[in-house]
């Protein structure tokens, strides 16, 4: 199981930055998280326009992290 990470941040100022963690998953494969991530961060740009005062944000970076066995 897989669990996804993505970090956000504004497009005006790039060092301004959030981390969040998936809610929705985990996910069986690390194929199914990578894509939940990438899904994630088109919602960020999508949605996120005023948030923090910023103007636009975007996924930076995303990882698929390898959950212990029996924790989800």
């Amino acid at each position: 199981m897989f669990k996804a990470i993505l970090v956000v941040c504004s497009l005006t100022s790039p060092d301004t930055c959030e981390t969040w963690v998936d809610a929705i998953g985990p996910y069986p494969t690390l194929a199914a998280c990578e894509t939940r991530a990438l899904e994630m961060s088109k919602d960020a740009f999508k949605y996120l326009n005023g948030w923090k005062g910023q103007q636009s944000w975007k996924g930076k970076s995303f990882n698929c992290n390898r959950l212990p066995k029996g924790m989800l």
